[in-house]
């Protein structure tokens, strides 16, 4: 379908330059006049357009998203195949939403514009924290399934890149209100234009500019789960005249989330103007009901987290970017430098009343940067003869700020009180070098070699006092490989195999040897006695990924493809929390994951299209030392089905529908956290895995234009009002109407 877009305007322009019957010999070479005009011979202009098969590739358009009203990232993509969702409610924060192919955001790498973005995730904050990204300034969403590109390394779920908008040739502003249930209201707007500031009329327009930014509350529909979001994202653009572009962007966001409440039916003070939920609770180490306190509330009919209504977090994040791309010698030149610092304060008052402290008083109080980031990027890329080459060089460093402890109620709670820790600058370092050479052996046949090298290295430090101070020191080499061939003119197969590497996030580096030694506690349930044992080095994942496919474009306007993916992981990093320390970290010895992608995607009939995709997916693990029999796999649904259909006669004007069905899968959960304690004595088992039940979604859209500036839209979430939980313990909204206005100048 592109490329008969690109024949057609090319065979008409050729038919345009075809001289008229009427027109002399002379005429024709350009040689004379004809009536008075100087008629020219040009030169034969060839239209070439470098078209690269990226079967494992996909993008999403920010503008065809179903959710118009509080949207992230996770929504727009959350139809795409092979992705799993893990929302905790409306709005609820929550660090791992998605996962692709059974692969979280802590083993995906998520970017922004080719960049990194994943945190230090520490003291309670999140490597991604999907809630506060804002889109008013994203074009499209990439998904590039697996580490079969050399460019990208340190995952193995692949890559999820948010591509930023270029401003546009005149000045554009666009405004949009929406309301939904549950008190549920955004404004947002995006600004957009080229301008030359010193000389007003002149075609050439060096700088360009683009400003996006939105607010939004939410009422929340679990109990305490209130929302206020806000963020902006100013950009400044430079155009060389020759051809380039200097870029220098802000990406802010700030935010106050409630943290939800335990709920349930038998407790003394149900609400039931809110579902049964579980609450959670996460602030960090050294944290954790006082002694007493757990046995006081259970007293006194309550269960559950042991903080109250009115707890919450507030964080802001800043994201700094300056990039450069120029062509030199003929070579096209990427340099990019950027900064991420983020701030959280926690807030928790009490529940019930335990001594002295009466319920609805502040409890806690801490302030920490859980993230303080930086790194670079250079990348070349050249096309010589049939090779398109690159080579880059890469350092990305995590880092976070002190921790305060403002304030700890010690009849309530045990943890630090008015203990200050130092800041924690580049905890890990990870500074990589990659080569890939995408060779066109024949018209037909594509050949991929890459070579990725990655050096991480992860500092002495031992944060609040607990265990000794450790480092990692590793170094790994990934060879990537891929034949990609056309047999027949629309027909695509493929086939690649890449070797990776994942390393140690910054808790888990922490956890593993400071947290619960698994197999080390002795003694009946409740009076267990656990013990700290020296433990091996801490290893970091390998994984070898396979994958073959064919695609298939012979259907007018219409594509199918079919994928085959077996990963075999080795040193499977897992955690899960709900033990002494807040939680277990180990590594599996093996996990194997394979998988059937099959998609379908084009137009039905004139302004009517459609899509279906289905996602089946099983795996197997070795040498877990958590395995029982309760434990067969890493808990992702089995089958995954999304189809929709839409009818889209002109931009603005659209009317949509989206099915989706989820199997239903196993949620590892350790005791503590089964039970709804956020802290506690160990349970009786080492761990559980409750069943989360299947469900179908329906999503409906409807947009439609009343002028040439103005379009109304109105839409619902969950139509069929589905009781489903992504998340175990936390029940996802009922039906959801939603309507709203945008406008366009």
């Amino acid at each position: 379908m592109k490329s008969l877009k690109l024949v057609i305007p090319v065979i008409g322009i050729l038919l345009l330059s075809v001289p008229s019957p009427g027109l002399t010999e002379e005429a024709k070479e350009g040689k004379k006049e004809v009536e008075g005009e100087k008629v020219i011979k040009l030169k034969e202009m060839v239209v070439k357009e470098e078209m690269i098969y990226e079967p494992q590739k996909s993008e999403v358009k920010i503008a065809d998203s179903t959710t118009q009203i509080g949207e992230t990232p996770v929504d727009v993509i959350q139809h795409e195949v092979g992705i799993d969702i893990q929302r905790r409610s409306l709005m609820t924060p929550k660090s791992k939403m998605f996962r692709l192919r059974g692969f979280d955001s802590e083993k995906t790498l998520i970017t922004l514009d080719g960049r990194p973005i994943n945190g230090s995730g520490v003291y309670g904050g999140y490597q991604i924290d999907w809630s506060m990204m804002q889109l008013e300034d994203i074009e499209k969403i990439e998904i590039i399934r697996g580490a079969t590109s050399a460019e990208f390394g340190n995952t193995i779920g692949g890559v999820i890149n948010l591509v930023t908008k270029e401003p546009t040739e005149k000045f554009e502003c666009n405004f949009n209100y929406g309301y939904k249930r549950w008190q549920t209201y955004q404004f947002k707007g995006f600004l957009s234009g080229k301008f030359n500031p010193f000389d007003l009329q002149s075609n050439y327009k060096p700088f360009g500019f683009t400003l996006g930014g939105h607010y939004l509350e939410t009422n929340g529909y679990l109990r305490n789960s209130e929302v206020r979001r806000k963020a902006f994202s100013p950009s400044l653009y430079y155009y060389f005249s020759g051809g380039g572009k200097l870029k220098a962007g802000l990406r802010y966001s700030e935010g106050r989330f409630e943290t939800p409440v335990t709920n349930f039916r038998d407790n003394t003070d149900y609400n039931d103007n809110y579902p049964s939920s579980k609450g959670h609770m996460l602030v960090g180490p050294g944290v954790r009901p006082a002694s007493g306190t757990v046995e006081a509330l259970e007293s006194l009919g309550l269960s559950g987290v042991v903080y109250g209504d009115d707890s919450y977090f507030w964080k802001k994040r800043y994201e700094w970017d300056v990039a450069l791309d120029k062509k030199f010698l003929d070579i096209d030149w990427e340099a990019r430098f950027y900064y991420n610092y983020e701030d959280r304060e926690d807030k928790y008052y009490a529940r019930g009343t335990v001594g002295d402290t009466r319920k609805g008083d502040l409890i806690f109080k801490k302030d920490c940067p859980p993230d303080d980031s930086w790194g670079w990027k250079l990348k070349a890329t050249k096309m010589f003869r049939r090779h398109r080459l690159k080579i880059g060089i890469e350092g990305n460093n995590l880092g976070y700020g002190g921790v305060d402890y403002e304030y700890t109620d010690q009849n309530y709670l045990m943890g630090p009180s008015g203990v200050d820790e130092p800041d924690q600058h580049e905890v890990i370092r990870l500074h990589s070098a990659f080569f890939s050479d995408r060779y066109s052996l024949l018209d037909n046949l594509d050949i991929y070699l890459g070579l990725r090298f990655d050096d991480y290295n992860a500092d002495d430090y031992s944060a609040a006092g607990i265990g000794g101070a450790h480092s990692d020191h590793f170094h790994r080499f990934s060879p990537k490989f891929g034949i990609y061939y056309h047999p027949a003119l629309n027909i695509g197969t493929f086939f690649t195999f890449a070797r990776t590497a994942k390393f140690p996030i910054v808790p888990k580096h922490y956890w593993y040897y400071v947290g619960l030694q698994p197999g080390m506690c002795f003694g009946p349930p409740g009076r267990q006695q656990c013990y700290d044992f020296e433990r091996p080095r801490l290893k970091y994942e390998e994984a070898d990924q396979y994958e073959f496919g064919i695609n298939y474009t012979g259907i007018r306007d219409t594509e199918i493809s079919l994928k085959y993916y077996h990963y075999n992981v080795d040193n499977y990093l897992r955690w899960i929390f709900g033990y002494p320390r807040s939680r277990v970290v180990y590594n599996m010895d093996e996990v194997k994951i394979r998988g059937i992608e099959l998609a379908i995607d084009g137009r039905l009939y004139r302004d009517f299209y459609g899509y279906a995709n289905w996602a089946w997916q099983e795996t197997h693990i070795r040498g877990s030392i958590l395995a029982d029999n309760s434990m067969s796999d890493l808990g992702f649904p089995e089958n995954k089905i999304n189809f929709g259909l839409k009818y889209q006669p002109k931009k603005d004007c659209l009317a949509k529908i989206d099915f989706k069905y989820v199997d239903s899968r196993e949620e590892a959960v350790g005791p503590i956290e089964l039970k709804g304690w956020t802290a506690g004595p160990p349970g009786e088992r080492p761990m559980d895995m409750p069943t989360l039940t299947s469900y179908w979604l329906v999503n409906v859209l409807v947009k439609y234009p009343v002028n040439d500036y103005g379009t109304v839209y109105v839409g619902c979430e969950n139509l069929l009002n589905e009781n489903y939980e992504e998340t175990y313990g936390f029940r996802m909204p009922e039906r959801m109407l939603y309507g709203g206005v945008e406008f366009k100048f």
